[in-house]
């Protein structure tokens, strides 16, 4: 049966089991799909391709979901559907031989995944009226699994071959999908009445100071992050890396993703999350530069301690911004809009940058490129936490009005 009454201790164990489940099923793709379609005769500008069209269909998907999403303000339900269309696209993923059902499959999943993730995110917000700490809290033990699960994939992959990338996510999947069924907050955590899907909603976003500014931001940090990271295969393949090396780096990453994802918690009544932003912006350009010198997968392998400490000292205060600075009716709205011009569409700019300057210049300048991006995106959020007292005056103003 469906539990409805749980107490915020109870609640907050539950999204645990969830957000830890989602995140062992999805390891080992995160971590090794590009490797695994190599094994397939997938080219380098392939790969590039794939890249790039994964960021646009999760654009797309963003724009998509979080609409409906806030429209019928029902995030669990929409989280169950989501999870079930995303299955079949990575059974159609890993049933491929060819390029083009490859490319097809791997879309799908764009188009669902990331969308996935972050309606999961504003349903546990939602959950918990807003409060800054919950999802921080929730994600670091999530991130500690998604540890465990790239650890554990590194450690047999020789052995088992690519079949442990289907088989631990179907797994995990339906597990996931039991416990979302039989999660039930209580209605009145769920968020305000419905919303119309419209550009009218968009326009009132960015109309709220602070949030177009936060967004610069953000996309010029990305395009360089997240594109780095979106071809790090490429970065391993250039100093001789081998799967086994990746997963490591990723085990790595997520290790200490977790103890910054719990520190941020144990910070965000204490702490404003601009200058926990700027700590994971400054580790982010320490990854880099590691990156840059390196000449053998172990010190890049290493440069996962700061990749992790950085994503953690990012993404969870990115989150709590948002939702205290928009009408929290369009929360889904203003996270996947967020992410779809940040996480995606930067990401996908970037990957499409990384192919033309990789086949131009080499690896080494992609590297540096990325790091240029990083310290703008400093520069940026150093304005923008100097500026931020004015700005939420104003920003409390327009929040009236809505």
């Amino acid at each position: 049966m469906k539990k409805t009454d749980f107490t915020p201790k109870e609640l907050l164990r539950r999204f645990f089991m969830i957000d830890s489940c989602y995140w062992l099923s999805v390891a080992g793709f995160n971590a090794l799909s590009i490797a695994y379609v190599r094994t397939l005769g997938v080219t380098v500008l392939q790969v590039s391709v794939m890249a790039a069209v994964f960021r646009v269909a999760a654009v797309l998907g963003q724009f998509f979901w979080s609409a409906l999403c806030d429209r019928r303000q029902k995030n669990r339900e929409y989280a169950l559907i989501m999870l079930t269309l995303v299955v079949g696209a990575y059974i159609f993923l890993y049933s491929s031989r060819v390029w083009p059902a490859i490319l097809i499959s791997y879309t799908l999943v764009g188009f669902i995944q990331l969308p996935l993730n972050t309606n999961m995110d504003t349903w546990i917000i939602r959950s918990f009226n807003g409060e800054a700490a919950a999802l921080p809290r929730v994600r670091s033990v999530g991130s500690f699994f998604y540890a465990v699960a790239i650890t554990g994939i590194a450690l047999v992959i020789d052995a088992t071959g690519y079949i442990i990338l289907p088989v631990t996510l179907l797994v995990f999947y339906v597990v996931l999908g039991f416990l979302i069924l039989n999660t039930v907050p209580p209605k009145q955590q769920m968020g305000p009445a419905r919303q119309r899907i419209s550009l009218k909603n968009i326009a009132t976003l960015m109309k709220i100071p602070g949030y177009g500014f936060c967004m610069i931001i953000m996309f010029v940090f990305c395009f360089g992050f997240m594109s780095l990271w979106s071809l790090i295969t490429l970065v391993f393949e250039s100093v001789g890396g081998t799967a086994a090396d990746l997963s490591y780096y990723s085990g790595i990453m997520t290790l200490a993703e977790a103890p910054a994802m719990y520190l941020v918690a144990a910070l965000a009544f204490k702490i404003r999350q601009e200058k926990q932003l700027l700590l994971g912006v400054f580790l982010a350009l320490v990854q880099t530069a590691m990156l840059l010198f390196a000449k053998t997968p172990m010190l890049m392998i290493l440069s996962g301690i700061a990749a992790g400490v950085s994503y953690g000292f990012f993404y969870a205060p990115v989150r709590s911004m948002v939702q205290q600075m928009v009408p929290q009716a369009l929360a889904t709205t203003a996270h996947g809009f967020m992410d779809a011009v940040c996480f995606s569409a930067a990401a996908c700019l970037g990957s499409l940058f990384a192919g033309s300057v990789i086949d131009l210049l080499g690896m080494h300048a992609f590297v540096l490129g990325c790091m240029a991006f990083e310290i703008l995106s400093l520069v940026l959020l150093v304005i923008y936490t100097v500026t931020e007292p004015r700005r939420a005056r104003r920003r409390a103003a327009v929040l009236a009005a809505c």
